[in-house]
Protein backbone atom coordinates (compact mmCIF):
# COMPACT_ATOMS: atom_id res chain seq x y z
CA UNK A 1 0.00 0.00 0.00
CA UNK A 2 1.63 3.27 -0.74
CA UNK A 3 2.60 5.72 1.80
CA UNK A 4 2.80 9.20 1.29
CA UNK A 5 2.56 12.60 3.58
CA UNK A 6 1.09 15.90 3.14
CA UNK A 7 1.73 19.17 5.35
CA UNK A 8 -0.41 21.22 7.22
CA UNK A 9 -0.12 25.02 7.78
CA UNK A 10 -0.73 26.08 11.85
CA UNK A 11 -3.47 27.57 10.70
CA UNK A 12 -5.45 24.37 9.08
CA UNK A 13 -8.33 23.17 11.02
CA UNK A 14 -8.29 19.76 12.14
CA UNK A 15 -10.73 17.86 9.86
CA UNK A 16 -11.05 15.44 7.33
CA UNK A 17 -9.60 17.63 4.22
CA UNK A 18 -10.81 14.56 1.83
CA UNK A 19 -9.20 13.38 -0.73
CA UNK A 20 -7.00 13.37 -4.32
CA UNK A 21 -8.19 11.86 -6.62
CA UNK A 22 -5.31 12.26 -8.81
CA UNK A 23 -2.90 10.55 -6.87
CA UNK A 24 -5.71 7.71 -5.26
CA UNK A 25 -4.26 9.63 -2.41
CA UNK A 26 -6.82 10.09 1.09
CA UNK A 27 -6.29 12.53 3.91
CA UNK A 28 -6.92 11.51 6.77
CA UNK A 29 -8.32 13.29 10.17
CA UNK A 30 -5.19 15.14 11.31
CA UNK A 31 -4.61 16.53 15.15
CA UNK A 32 -1.86 18.60 16.09
CA UNK A 33 0.12 16.03 18.27
CA UNK A 34 3.49 15.42 19.67
CA UNK A 35 5.49 12.46 17.49
CA UNK A 36 7.80 10.21 18.68
CA UNK A 37 11.26 10.29 17.84
CA UNK A 38 10.83 7.81 15.06
CA UNK A 39 8.48 9.71 13.33
CA UNK A 40 10.65 12.64 13.43
CA UNK A 41 13.69 10.30 11.86
CA UNK A 42 11.39 9.31 9.13
CA UNK A 43 11.23 12.76 8.30
CA UNK A 44 7.72 13.71 9.50
CA UNK A 45 7.45 16.89 10.92
CA UNK A 46 4.72 17.60 13.63
CA UNK A 47 2.24 18.79 10.97
CA UNK A 48 2.73 15.91 8.61
CA UNK A 49 -0.04 13.89 8.24
CA UNK A 50 0.47 10.41 6.71
CA UNK A 51 -2.33 9.81 3.70
CA UNK A 52 -2.90 6.30 2.80
CA UNK A 53 -4.07 4.66 -0.91
CA UNK A 54 -7.86 5.77 -1.67
CA UNK A 55 -10.33 6.33 -4.28
CA UNK A 56 -12.56 8.56 -2.57
CA UNK A 57 -13.87 11.85 -4.69
CA UNK A 58 -13.51 15.29 -2.04
CA UNK A 59 -16.51 17.19 -2.24
CA UNK A 60 -16.28 20.73 -4.47
CA UNK A 61 -15.96 22.48 -1.24
CA UNK A 62 -12.37 20.91 -0.34
CA UNK A 63 -11.72 20.38 -4.39
CA UNK A 64 -11.90 24.31 -4.59
CA UNK A 65 -10.06 24.74 -1.13
CA UNK A 66 -7.02 22.90 -2.67
CA UNK A 67 -6.69 24.21 -6.48
CA UNK A 68 -7.25 27.33 -5.72
CA UNK A 69 -5.33 28.81 -2.82
CA UNK A 70 -2.91 31.12 -4.24
CA UNK A 71 -0.53 30.58 -1.09
CA UNK A 72 -1.36 27.44 0.79
CA UNK A 73 1.03 28.11 4.04
CA UNK A 74 -0.13 30.97 4.61
CA UNK A 75 -4.10 30.33 3.71
CA UNK A 76 -4.26 26.52 5.29
CA UNK A 77 -4.24 24.93 2.15
CA UNK A 78 -2.41 21.66 1.45
CA UNK A 79 1.49 21.25 0.54
CA UNK A 80 2.95 17.84 -0.80
CA UNK A 81 5.42 16.60 0.82
CA UNK A 82 9.17 15.95 -0.04
CA UNK A 83 9.27 12.74 1.78
CA UNK A 84 9.31 10.04 -0.35
CA UNK A 85 9.48 6.41 0.89
CA UNK A 86 12.05 3.86 0.01
CA UNK A 87 11.16 0.61 -0.83
CA UNK A 88 14.20 -1.62 -1.40
CA UNK A 89 13.58 -3.18 -5.17
CA UNK A 90 14.85 -6.67 -3.78
CA UNK A 91 12.20 -6.53 -1.71
CA UNK A 92 10.82 -10.57 -0.97
CA UNK A 93 8.96 -13.08 1.39
CA UNK A 94 11.83 -13.75 3.13
CA UNK A 95 12.76 -9.90 4.63
CA UNK A 96 9.36 -10.42 6.75
CA UNK A 97 8.97 -12.37 10.03
CA UNK A 98 8.43 -16.09 9.26
CA UNK A 99 4.94 -15.28 11.36
CA UNK A 100 3.49 -12.25 8.88
CA UNK A 101 0.68 -13.01 7.17
CA UNK A 102 0.14 -11.79 3.61
CA UNK A 103 -3.50 -11.71 2.58
CA UNK A 104 -5.94 -10.80 0.25
CA UNK A 105 -9.31 -8.46 0.29
CA UNK A 106 -12.94 -7.57 -0.77
CA UNK A 107 -16.18 -6.63 0.68
CA UNK A 108 -19.69 -8.11 -0.26
CA UNK A 109 -21.21 -5.53 -1.64
CA UNK A 110 -18.05 -5.33 -4.34
CA UNK A 111 -17.91 -9.24 -4.97
CA UNK A 112 -21.16 -11.14 -3.85
CA UNK A 113 -23.91 -10.04 -6.12
CA UNK A 114 -27.07 -12.40 -6.18
CA UNK A 115 -28.89 -9.34 -4.55
CA UNK A 116 -32.03 -10.59 -4.31
CA UNK A 117 -31.64 -14.77 -4.10
CA UNK A 118 -32.01 -17.19 -1.31
CA UNK A 119 -33.55 -14.57 1.15
CA UNK A 120 -31.40 -11.67 1.16
CA UNK A 121 -32.99 -8.46 1.92
CA UNK A 122 -32.59 -5.15 -0.10
CA UNK A 123 -29.15 -2.68 1.59
CA UNK A 124 -28.73 0.95 0.95
CA UNK A 125 -26.32 0.04 -1.43
CA UNK A 126 -28.24 -2.22 -3.97
CA UNK A 127 -29.18 1.04 -5.35
CA UNK A 128 -25.60 2.03 -6.67
CA UNK A 129 -25.07 -0.90 -8.28
CA UNK A 130 -25.49 -0.85 -12.14
CA UNK A 131 -25.14 -4.69 -12.34
CA UNK A 132 -26.56 -7.29 -9.44
CA UNK A 133 -23.91 -9.71 -10.72
CA UNK A 134 -20.89 -8.00 -9.44
CA UNK A 135 -17.99 -10.49 -9.23
CA UNK A 136 -20.52 -12.96 -9.09
CA UNK A 137 -18.53 -14.69 -6.00
CA UNK A 138 -21.55 -15.69 -4.24
CA UNK A 139 -22.07 -18.67 -6.92
CA UNK A 140 -17.84 -18.58 -7.80
CA UNK A 141 -16.76 -18.57 -4.25
CA UNK A 142 -14.81 -21.66 -4.42
CA UNK A 143 -13.41 -20.77 -7.36
CA UNK A 144 -12.24 -17.58 -6.12
CA UNK A 145 -10.41 -19.51 -2.99
CA UNK A 146 -8.46 -21.19 -5.47
CA UNK A 147 -6.94 -18.38 -7.08
CA UNK A 148 -6.02 -16.97 -3.49
CA UNK A 149 -4.49 -20.28 -3.03
CA UNK A 150 -2.38 -20.28 -6.35
CA UNK A 151 -1.57 -16.86 -5.44
CA UNK A 152 -0.27 -18.25 -2.03
CA UNK A 153 -2.01 -15.89 0.53
CA UNK A 154 -2.44 -16.73 4.27
CA UNK A 155 -5.56 -14.85 4.88
CA UNK A 156 -8.50 -13.76 3.26
CA UNK A 157 -10.69 -10.82 4.66
CA UNK A 158 -14.22 -10.69 3.43
CA UNK A 159 -17.55 -9.11 4.53
CA UNK A 160 -20.86 -10.67 5.63
CA UNK A 161 -23.81 -9.07 4.04
CA UNK A 162 -25.74 -7.93 7.47
CA UNK A 163 -29.18 -7.98 5.22
CA UNK A 164 -27.92 -11.94 3.63
CA UNK A 165 -28.29 -12.75 7.28
CA UNK A 166 -30.78 -10.92 8.75
CA UNK A 167 -32.88 -9.96 5.91
CA UNK A 168 -34.61 -6.65 7.26
CA UNK A 169 -31.74 -6.39 9.82
CA UNK A 170 -33.37 -7.23 12.95
CA UNK A 171 -33.03 -11.14 14.85
CA UNK A 172 -36.87 -10.09 15.32
CA UNK A 173 -37.56 -9.89 11.30
CA UNK A 174 -36.02 -13.63 11.36
CA UNK A 175 -32.42 -15.69 10.85
CA UNK A 176 -32.24 -16.17 6.86
CA UNK A 177 -30.81 -19.77 7.05
CA UNK A 178 -29.33 -19.98 3.56
CA UNK A 179 -27.56 -16.63 4.23
CA UNK A 180 -25.85 -18.50 6.89
CA UNK A 181 -25.40 -21.69 5.24
CA UNK A 182 -23.41 -19.49 2.45
CA UNK A 183 -20.88 -18.08 4.75
CA UNK A 184 -20.68 -21.30 6.46
CA UNK A 185 -19.54 -22.47 3.01
CA UNK A 186 -17.53 -20.18 2.38
CA UNK A 187 -15.98 -20.19 5.81
CA UNK A 188 -14.98 -24.09 5.51
CA UNK A 189 -14.04 -23.94 2.15
CA UNK A 190 -10.99 -21.36 3.26
CA UNK A 191 -9.95 -23.30 5.90
CA UNK A 192 -10.19 -26.58 3.88
CA UNK A 193 -7.44 -24.61 1.66
CA UNK A 194 -4.87 -23.38 4.34
CA UNK A 195 -6.52 -20.00 4.42
CA UNK A 196 -7.51 -18.24 7.72
CA UNK A 197 -10.86 -15.95 7.30
CA UNK A 198 -10.54 -12.82 8.82
CA UNK A 199 -14.48 -11.28 8.65
CA UNK A 200 -15.49 -7.83 8.60
CA UNK A 201 -19.05 -7.67 10.14
CA UNK A 202 -20.05 -3.84 8.44
CA UNK A 203 -18.83 -2.84 4.98
CA UNK A 204 -21.08 -0.33 3.63
CA UNK A 205 -23.98 -2.19 3.02
CA UNK A 206 -26.86 -1.49 5.76
CA UNK A 207 -30.35 -2.90 5.97
CA UNK A 208 -32.57 -1.44 3.96
CA UNK A 209 -35.12 -1.94 6.80
CA UNK A 210 -32.86 0.18 8.96
CA UNK A 211 -32.41 2.49 7.17
CA UNK A 212 -36.67 2.78 6.32
CA UNK A 213 -37.18 2.62 10.14
CA UNK A 214 -34.74 4.73 11.49
CA UNK A 215 -32.74 6.52 9.50
CA UNK A 216 -29.95 3.53 9.83
CA UNK A 217 -26.44 4.61 11.84
CA UNK A 218 -28.43 8.05 12.75
CA UNK A 219 -31.08 6.38 15.25
CA UNK A 220 -29.65 5.05 18.34
CA UNK A 221 -31.43 1.86 17.58
CA UNK A 222 -28.80 0.86 15.59
CA UNK A 223 -26.23 -0.04 18.38
CA UNK A 224 -28.92 -2.95 19.61
CA UNK A 225 -29.82 -4.17 16.14
CA UNK A 226 -25.67 -4.05 15.43
CA UNK A 227 -25.36 -5.70 18.52
CA UNK A 228 -27.73 -8.59 18.28
CA UNK A 229 -26.34 -8.87 14.21
CA UNK A 230 -22.81 -9.70 15.76
CA UNK A 231 -24.36 -11.95 18.25
CA UNK A 232 -25.40 -13.98 15.58
CA UNK A 233 -22.33 -13.98 13.08
CA UNK A 234 -20.32 -14.49 16.59
CA UNK A 235 -22.46 -18.43 17.29
CA UNK A 236 -22.68 -19.51 14.32
CA UNK A 237 -18.88 -18.40 12.40
CA UNK A 238 -17.14 -18.38 15.73
CA UNK A 239 -16.07 -21.52 15.90
CA UNK A 240 -13.90 -20.98 13.05
CA UNK A 241 -13.41 -17.47 12.50
CA UNK A 242 -10.96 -15.93 15.08
CA UNK A 243 -10.22 -12.09 13.32
CA UNK A 244 -13.02 -9.85 13.42
CA UNK A 245 -13.27 -6.48 11.99
CA UNK A 246 -16.70 -4.59 13.51
CA UNK A 247 -16.77 -1.45 10.64
CA UNK A 248 -15.12 -1.15 7.91
CA UNK A 249 -13.47 2.28 7.26
CA UNK A 250 -16.31 4.06 9.55
CA UNK A 251 -14.70 7.85 9.19
CA UNK A 252 -15.18 7.08 5.34
CA UNK A 253 -18.53 5.90 5.89
CA UNK A 254 -19.52 8.78 7.88
CA UNK A 255 -17.83 11.63 6.12
CA UNK A 256 -18.85 10.18 2.31
CA UNK A 257 -21.90 8.67 2.46
CA UNK A 258 -23.81 11.07 5.84
CA UNK A 259 -21.87 14.26 5.74
CA UNK A 260 -21.25 15.20 2.71
CA UNK A 261 -22.84 12.29 0.32
CA UNK A 262 -21.63 10.84 -3.25
CA UNK A 263 -21.68 13.39 -6.64
CA UNK A 264 -24.95 14.07 -7.71
CA UNK A 265 -24.17 12.26 -10.91
CA UNK A 266 -24.89 8.81 -9.07
CA UNK A 267 -27.22 9.55 -5.74
CA UNK A 268 -26.63 11.89 -3.65
CA UNK A 269 -26.21 10.88 -0.25
CA UNK A 270 -27.20 7.70 -0.92
CA UNK A 271 -27.01 5.80 2.79
CA UNK A 272 -30.25 8.07 3.63
CA UNK A 273 -31.95 7.05 0.50
CA UNK A 274 -34.97 5.19 1.45
CA UNK A 275 -35.67 1.68 -0.37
Amino acid sequence: MALSALSLSLSTPSKHLGAFEGKNQLLIRGNKSKHSSRARNKGFSPLTIRCFKGKLIPSPEILKRITSTPNPTSNGGVVPSTVVPVVPSDLNVNDFRTDFMFGAGISALQSEGSLDVDGRGPSTWDSLIADGTAADSYNRYKEDIQVLKNMGVDTYRFSISWSRILPDGTVRGGINQKGIDHYNNVIDELIANGITPFVTLFHFDLPGGLQNKYNGFLGSEIVSDFKNYDDVCFKYFGDRVKNWSTINEPQVFGQYLYKLGLPETTIQNPATVLL
